[in-house]
């Protein structure tokens, strides 16, 4: 029975090193899928990402970390769940509520031009963002 500190590598080549308890990964550790480019470190309750943490989706292309999707924030039962920061990697980002992986109550996004929502979200949809609509033709000035 795994108990203690230690690492597990699978058969996919994927691997976890950290902290076990009743054969299950508990405590702190850092996890690493290998085969879908993600690391998590973080808290861990009984297999899941549970309590704070961050997940990385590393991105092989690229040597920019700073261009790569990130959360920084609480989870339960594996799901991103609490107050959390997600850092998108075309530079946008969204600080808020998470429930059950959805931005889900009040938070701030936003956007790549540094405009912002601050406002109520619903299943990760912003629920009053009202969209300006800006003329393709700029008002020219009168002659005169």
């Amino acid at each position: 029975m795994k108990w203690g500190q230690g690492r597990m590598t699978y058969a996919s080549g994927n691997y976890y090193e950290g902290q076990w308890e009743n054969n299950k990964r508990n405590g702190q550790g850092i996890m690493n899928w290998l085969t879908s480019n993600e690391k998590y470190t973080g808290n861990w309750e009984d297999n899941y990402q549970s309590g704070f943490g961050t997940h990385i989706w590393l991105d092989s292309n690229g040597e920019n970390k700073l261009l790569r999707n990130r959360y920084v924030g609480y989870w339960k039962l594996g799901l991103r769940h609490g107050k959390g920061t997600f850092y998108y990697s075309n530079g946008s980002k969204y600080e808020g509520d998470w429930e059950k992986n959805f931005k889900h109550g009040s938070g701030v996004f936003t956007f790549e031009d540094g405009t912002q929502y601050d406002g109520p979200f619903e299943k990760d949809r912003m629920v009053n963002r009202i969209i300006q609509k800006t003329s393709a033709i700029p008002d020219m000035p009168t002659p005169g």
